[in-house]
């Protein structure tokens, strides 16, 4: 009777812990987050990268369980596919997200990544930046009819073939039947420059980075955007829509895309969202972005964001040959 009552005290007692063990376990999952979670931004400080990301973090600390901060770690380089990189490889374990480029879908065909796209926790997107396609003031182009006419090469500035603007620029090549030449420089700044001092004929960029030389000092002539409806500050210039190539449009958006590690655990993951989701219903917020950036905020939910990046890819892969010969692969 004894030896029974003492099995019976040594399973009570080993119950007892376990169960305070899975409380424990229980009230520290539904604790996250109790410290800091860093947001690696695939740029340098400064650019519209960045500064949407730090004005992201500044709002999402206000949405997150325990009101954690949200730490930037500017991690640039390697066409913007080293901070992806990083994230990737990153410990899924909720406390590390980070920023992922449309325009990383050509280094994606190419090969070049070290990481499964497909993979990824996709927690929702910053926003869309539309793009306009301007033409220099001394090329002679005054409209998307005169590029038709052209009885010359057209010079295009790009800034690398990693880009959005790179890849939009290869569309409107091959789906609007141009006589394009791309100009590489070294990012969008430099390619405008070029433009407006009349070394190239076209330039695509970020309505954000074109703002001041097509709406504020009228250096460059706007051909058209990629936005689905006509701007309110340039009623004037058509979409790509109305001209009839919608395939071009879709491409020439750069979505600024935020995802966690491959593994993050699903309760993470989901306050994660939530929190994100969040920020971008908040009017403050909005009002920000629109200011600082003229960008749309997107509200595709995280689950779906990968099917921005398999449309992306699918309207490229008819260029596959050509995309991998630009990354000097075969």
């Amino acid at each position: 009777m004894k030896k029974i009552l003492l099995i019976i005290s040594i399973l009570s007692i080993m119950f007892s812990q376990l169960s305070g063990q899975i409380v424990l376990a229980k009230e520290k999952t539904n604790d996250f987050p109790v410290k800091p979670i860093t947001l690696i931004v695939l740029t340098a400080p400064g650019g519209g990268w960045d500064t949407i990301c730090r004005i992201a973090a500044e709002y999402w600390r206000q949405y997150l369980p325990n009101r954690v901060p949200v730490v930037i770690k500017n991690v640039p380089g390697g066409e913007q596919l080293i901070g992806p990189t990083t994230l990737y490889n990153s410990k899924p374990d909720g406390y590390t997200v980070g920023t992922f480029s449309s325009g990383s879908v050509g280094a994606i065909l190419a090969g070049v990544v070290k990481f499964d796209v497909k993979r990824f926790s996709w927690i929702g997107v910053l926003s869309d930046d539309y793009y306009i396609v301007s033409a220099s003031l001394k090329s002679g182009f005054k409209q998307y009819a005169d590029l038709k006419k052209a009885k010359r090469e057209i010079l295009f500035a790009t800034p690398g073939a990693a880009t959005t603007d790179a890849l939009a620029a290869l569309l409107v090549k091959e789906k609007m039947k141009l006589n394009i030449k791309m100009i590489s420089h070294e990012g969008t700044a430099a390619g405008i420059m070029a433009a407006i001092r009349g070394d190239v004929d076209l330039v695509s960029a970020p309505i954000s980075s074109m703002k001041r030389a097509v709406i504020d000092a009228h250096d460059l002539i706007p051909l058209w955007t990629s936005s689905p409806k006509r701007l309110e500050k340039l009623p004037q210039v058509p979409t790509l829509y109305e001209l009839g190539y919608p395939e071009v449009a879709k491409m020439a958006v750069l979505h600024r895309l935020v995802a966690a590690p491959p593994g993050t655990p699903q309760d993470r993951l989901a306050i994660l969202r939530k929190s994100f989701r969040s920020i971008l219903d908040n009017a403050e917020y909005q009002g920000k972005v629109r200011k600082n950036l003229d960008a749309e905020l997107n509200f595709t939910p995280g689950p779906e964001v990968g099917k921005i990046i398999d449309e992306m890819v699918e309207l490229l892969k008819p260029y596959e040959s050509i995309i991998k010969a630009a990354w000097g692969r075969k």
